[in-house]
């Protein structure tokens, strides 16, 4: 059982792990979540997701390369600065790249930044911290960076859209938007919110909408909003559907992990298990995250590869356990599926029962009673 969620762009999350599938009333008369779905599935064609062809954009490798020359620079200017000036701009980079690899040692160097003892508060300094809050589930000490920085003058605009993905994900209603701008970010978001109620035609909408907004050479916003709508199909087992955007996205940018390991997904469910094989022996080797290495597993006992399943097997337990000790808050939602796969009832709960705490939303909900539920 794999838990997903559609990402936010500056804070890795934007709530989602599952949803309550549920009846809404239309000229009275009830409507099933497939009615939706099909909606959904409807609107894709030539164009959405748009093709490397229909939009070209910088190569991932190029865009990753000048990404590390960032970081680099900032990394030796930050160095000869006794008040670590450049530490804001070098966090922001690094958790970046921590989003586009998933390598865990960028997000922490980036917290160790912005948690430095000569770290000067100013708005934008502070709302690079309340994103990378954010990103480690840290949603309390995330808001007072947010406060901080609208003391500090950061624009209203950009203040309403970090806060609104934090109250998202503590479990409330985000469907108003007067008081942010329609970025392709916020477009996200907005479909983020509209997944928690059902209604994957409506996210699907505004997610085609942020793509034929975004007119920038970075490969890296439209491989993402491609992702989210591929997670929409897959979390709804339209496979063939979803794979459609994760190879869109992998296309687009292959050092992308997310996109990657999706399709990876994707081709093991529809029965392709060499190609996911492949696939996820490439996205190990560039993120050691734990859920890979069990994905892997997977796909290497399918092909009858004994040894190989075994020892993906062991790296992802290891994985885990030392995750959801250190970063319990970051990691209780993505590893109570895995928990539950491998029958590890009493963990899968008490995992559920953390993310619950810090989440009021539906989706905390059902993932709380599926973990009650699993391996009677």
């Amino acid at each position: 059982m794999k838990i997903r969620k559609i990402l936010v762009n500056s804070s890795l999350l934007a709530v989602l792990t599952a949803w309550l599938a549920f009846g809404l009333w239309a000229n009275d008369k009830p409507r099933q979540p497939g009615d939706y779905l099909a909606q959904a599935r409807a609107m894709t064609g030539p164009g959405w997701p748009v093709s490397t062809g229909q939009r070209p954009t910088t190569s991932g490798a190029i865009y990753l390369a000048n990404l590390n020359g960032q970081i680099a620079e900032l990394k030796r200017l930050n160095a000869s600065q006794a008040e670590n000036r450049f530490a804001p701009e070098l966090a922001k980079l690094l958790y970046h790249r921590f989003q586009l690899t998933g390598r865990l040692e960028d997000a922490e160097s980036a917290l160790l930044l912005i948690s430095g003892d000569s770290q000067k508060s100013h708005a934008n300094a502070d709302l690079i911290s309340a994103r990378i809050l954010m990103g480690f589930h840290e949603f309390d000490k995330a808001l007072l960076a947010l406060e901080q920085a609208e003391k500090n003058g950061a624009p209203k605009t950009e203040t309403a859209a970090v806060r609104r993905a934090v109250s998202g994900a503590q479990g409330a209603d985000i469907q108003s938007k007067s008081d942010v701008s329609p970025t392709p970010e916020n477009l996200v978001s907005q479909a983020a919110a509209w997944v928690e109620q059902g209604r994957p035609d409506k996210a699907s909408e505004l997610l085609r909408m942020a793509q034929d907004q975004y007119i920038d050479s970075s490969p890296f916003t439209l491989a993402w909003i491609h992702v989210q709508q591929g997670i929409i199909f897959l979390d709804n087992q339209d496979y063939a559907t979803a794979r459609q955007f994760f190879a869109a996205a992998n296309e687009r940018f292959p050092q992308y992990t997310l996109a990657a390991e999706h399709l990876a997904e994707t081709e093991l469910a529809l029965g392709n298990h060499e190609v996911a094989a492949i696939l996820y022996r490439n996205v190990v080797e560039q993120s050691e995250h734990p859920e890979f290495y069990h994905q892997l597993s997977r796909a290497e006992i399918l092909l009858g590869n004994k040894e190989e399943s075994q020892q993906a097997a062991l790296l992802a337990q290891q994985g885990y356990d030392q995750l959801t000790e250190e970063y319990p808050l970051m990691f209780a939602d993505h590893a109570v599926g895995y928990y539950i796969d491998i029958g590890d009832r009493a963990t899968a709960i008490s995992l559920a029962e953390t993310n619950l705490e810090q989440r009021q939303n539906r989706s905390a909900k059902l993932l709380l009673a599926t973990a009650r539920e699993c391996c009677r």
